[in-house]
């Protein structure tokens, strides 16, 4: 997949968080880039874990940017980008080069497993409510979907005055979809961006 490079960021970008997906960096005070993982050895499988890391992060942008085009409690989407950064690979090792990206809102809170109290019980309370308006507009998250680790409580700090925000959506199932962006690609549930030849 051809993708633009992102610039302005350094290859000692900021780790925010790392999933089974993904690792998610900083790129600034306004902006995220969630990077698939590397997957090093053995290395015949390295083509097809890149190819399926790709399509990952296209259908999650492309679920990403249908749930905040609706007003979805998301993090905005800016696109699928080339990023310069750091890792380590499964081995342990240092890489550095550019790798693809997801670049969106970067999104300041806590996991809802992070809080206590009264705050993590509004905070479910918020998060199942976005999940039923999630439903309600014809996305469906998978059925390990887990509120407490891939919902994050901002509080009062957002200014389009959203309290949770839906994260990890890449295993999400959009139903009647009618993309009409030239860009996209749908085949059955799963939507792609269309490779530019």
């Amino acid at each position: 997949m051809d993708v633009p490079e992102f610039f302005g960021q350094s290859y000692f970008t900021p780790r925010i968080s790392s999933g089974r997906f993904a690792t998610v960096y900083s790129l600034g005070d306004r902006l995220a880039a969630k990077v698939p993982h590397v997957l090093v050895a053995p290395w015949k499988h390295h083509d097809e874990w890149m190819h399926d890391a790709e399509h990952g992060l296209a259908h999650e942008y492309a679920v990403m940017r249908q749930m905040y085009s609706l007003n979805l409690a998301v993090p905005r989407p800016e696109g699928i980008y080339s990023i310069r950064v750091r890792t380590v690979n499964t081995l342990g090792g240092l890489l550095f080069g550019h790798r693809i990206s997801l670049v969106m809102e970067k999104v300041r809170g806590t996991s809802i497993g992070m809080l206590s109290g009264w705050e993590r019980s509004n905070a479910m309370s918020l998060a199942q409510e976005a999940l039923r308006e999630a439903r309600h507009k014809g996305f469906t998250p998978p059925e390990n979907y887990d509120l407490e680790k891939e919902v994050i409580y901002c509080g009062d700090s957002r200014a389009d005055e959203r309290q949770v925000v839906l994260t990890d959506l890449h295993e999400w199932e959009i139903e009647n979809t009618s993309f009409t962006d030239s860009g996209l690609r749908q085949y059955g549930n799963v939507v792609y961006l269309r490779r530019q030849e």
